[in-house]
Parts: structure tokens; C-alpha cells; sequence
């Protein structure tokens, strides 16, 4: 977590690579270009994050668990792997929390053409949200998608991205999901191993979703899947 400029601290770990940085996309609202959206960083003045401290209006703890989330995904490819970031080259990776899509749900997806992570998600307590009416497209129930099961799948498409290049077409697509899930079984069955954790290895989406989860990596035809 790195000083800034004016005495205090921000969500940036240049100790991995060149760097992982987490940015909240916040609603501006501007009397001249009204509400507009900016990712902005959020900071601390003591270093001390504490997930009791950020949890507001906004879910700001969501950060956290994201920035938590490529850091331990980074370790589990060095250590276990020997490749350096998503590309091999230590590259910068950049999480961009609350970023919203009208058109998309609650998600999260790795953009190629940016080389970033964005967690679509608006939190349905922010005053922004209710006056836009969001939960009807946001369900309100789900929470942050920035779970250490999400971040390191999101990040997995990245690496999949670097060696293969798949395309969405429906194969290349489901190749690309599946070994994303498998990626995600590595760092949470790592965490696990070395922080003592008690990751559920096999569910995807299970500390975000209502019910269990979005899909069972272990028997993909079950109940859990939608």
C-alpha cells in the first residue's frame, strides 16, 4: 500500500510485479455535466484497512477484497507456476471496483483490449443507485463480485488471453471459462494451504451469490449452475 503525495495511503502494492492498483468507480454528480462516473482511488490515512472501516453505503470493503484477491492470485502464479503477472512480463494489474453497465447485471469480466478487470456493480444502499433506479437491473441481494473465487477466474482470462488467444465463438468461449475455473481451484485451494483458509475449491460464486453459488467446477450439471 503506497504513501501518496499528501500523507496518505492508497490501495497500490508495488511489491508484486509493477504494481496492482484498485480504483472505485464513484458517481459524480456536477452541476454543468451532471452524474458522470470516475475511478477514483480510495485512501487511508494509517495503512490500517479494515474491512469494518470500509463497509458503507457504497460496499468500499469490496476493494479490498479485490485487491486481496490479485495479490494472492499473483503469489499462487509465481510460486506455483513461475510466471510473472497475467503475461508472463510482471505487467501491471489493475482492478476497477463498482464500475457500471447499464445493459450488464452484476458481473465481472477481464477486457482484453484494456488489459483491466471490471466488477460491474452498483451498491444498492448508494443514494445514486436508488435515484436511478438500479436494483431493478442490479440485483440488490448478490454482493460485490470481488471474491477470491471471481477475481482469480477474472484474472485467469487474462492468462488465457496471453497463451492462447481464444476467441468467444461458443468452444474457443467454453474452453476459455473452463480453464479460468481451474485456475480459480488452483489459488483458492493455494490460499487455503498456505493462509490456513477454508476456501470452498469447487463453487464459483458461493460468497456472492444467494443459494450456493453460480456453478460447481466438480459436477458442472448440478443445481448450482445457471
Amino acid at each position: 500500500y503506497t504513501a501518496g503525495e499528501e500523507n496518505h495511503y492508497e490501495l497500490k502494492d508495488y511489491s508484486r510485479g509493477k504494481g496492482i492498483i484498485t480504483y472505485s468507480w464513484e458517481f459524480i454528480e456536477d452541476p454543468f455535466m451532471g452524474i458522470y462516473l470516475l475511478n477514483v482511488p480510495i485512501v487511508d490515512i494509517n495503512n490500517g484497512w479494515t474491512k469494518f472501516e470500509y463497509h458503507d453505503d457504497y460496499n468500499h470493503d469490496a476493494l479490498l477484497d479485490a485487491h486481496w484477491g490479485i495479490e494472492m492470485t499473483y503469489d499462487y502464479f509465481k510460486s506455483v507456476h513461475n510466471r510473472l503477472s497475467y503475461d508472463g512480463n510482471d505487467s501491471k494489474v489493475v482492478n476497477n471496483v463498482h464500475y457500471f453497465n447499464i445493459f450488464v447485471g452484476n458481473n465481472a469480466y477481464w477486457d482484453p483490449m484494456t488489459e483491466e478487470i471490471y466488477y460491474i456493480y452498483c451498491p444498492h444502499n448508494s443514494s445514486t443507485c436508488k435515484s436511478l433506479n438500479l436494483p431493478i437491473i442490479l440485483d440488490p441481494t448478490y454482493e460485490d463480485f470481488t471474491s477470491l473465487d471471481i477475481v482469480s477466474h477474472e484474472f485467469g482470462h487474462g492468462i488465457n488471453g496471453d497463451l492462447a488467444g481464444f476467441t468467444y465463438d461458443p468452444e474457443p468461449g467454453a474452453l476459455d471459462e473452463g480453464f479460468s475455473d481451474i485456475w480459480n481451484v488452483g489459488v483458492n485451494n493455494y490460499v487455503n494451504k498456505v493462509l490456513g483458509m477454508q476456501k470452498n475449491i469447487w463453487l464459483v460464486g458461493d460468497e456472492t451469490v444467494p443459494g450456493g453459488g453460480m456453478r460447481s467446477v466438480s459436477n458442472p450439471k448440478s443445481n448450482y449452475s445457471n
